[in-house]
């Protein structure tokens, strides 16, 4: 079983990487994320907060298992 997994996660890496790198992905020339593209499926606590699609309050935390608690918390809810 193990088997089958990893040479199915390994077939979708290579279809996910054989597409290239999406453009305009990075930092800006003033230091900063660049902005989301137009679809709803990117967030970003860079952009602008009246921007109701892309706009996330950014997290914050104070150790590395808070963090991981949110994260995976924020997972199983999606």
């Amino acid at each position: 079983m193990k088997i089958k997994i990893t040479i199915s996660t390994a077939l979708m890496a290579g279809l996910l990487f054989s597409c290239g790198i999406p453009n305009g992905l990075g930092v800006s020339e003033v230091g900063r994320l660049k902005n989301p593209p137009s679809t709803p499926n990117c967030v970003s606590s860079q952009a602008q907060p009246e921007d109701r699609v892309h706009y996330m309050e950014p997290w914050s935390y104070d150790n590395f298992e808070h963090a991981r608690e949110k994260l995976i918390s924020c997972i199983h809810d999606f």
